[in-house]
């Protein structure tokens, strides 16, 4: 985290010498937000990065095990995590990320509509859900909604 910040000041710091030295009066900065999609099925990853790519910056990860880790550096506005992945399933990754970060969104994607998993994920805070199969105009009205 702290390698982050101290790279997110250096890019700061950047941007207003450069200000600065060409006498810049206005500058208007967008900058894209970041998705991290965690699920470890290759085709839903690779479709949901299609759809997401033209408006976000996207990051895929197969497995939550290193979801956590990527998270842990920090970044990111929005999860799309999978409930069922080996290893280590969705909602165990959302036990373990909610104990260093409370705030960050996460919809919640799976094909199984269990009442004991939407329990859970409710009582950690989820964001909303994508169940799948899923079609574009669902997956962006979701992550728009989100996001704003």
């Amino acid at each position: 985290m702290l390698k982050a910040n101290l790279m997110k000041e250096a890019h700061f710091q950047f941007i207003c010498r450069w200000i600065k030295r060409y006498k810049i009066k206005r500058i208007i900065i967008v900058m894209r937000k970041k998705i991290l999609i965690v699920d470890d099925e290759p085709g839903c990853r690779e479709a949901l990065k299609i759809i997401l790519k033209n408006k976000y910056n996207i990051v895929v990860t197969d497995n939550g095990i290193d979801a956590i880790e990527l998270i842990k550096q920090g970044g990111f506005h929005l999860i799309i995590l999978d409930i069922i992945m080996p290893k280590i399933n969705g909602i165990e990754v959302l036990k373990r990320i909610r104990e260093f970060d409370t705030q960050l969104k996460v919809i919640i994607l799976t094909a199984i509509k269990n009442k004991e998993f939407v329990e859970e994920a409710e009582k950690l805070g989820v964001s909303g859900y994508i169940f799948k199969p899923f079609d574009v105009t669902k997956v962006t009205t979701i992550v728009d909604k989100v996001l704003i």
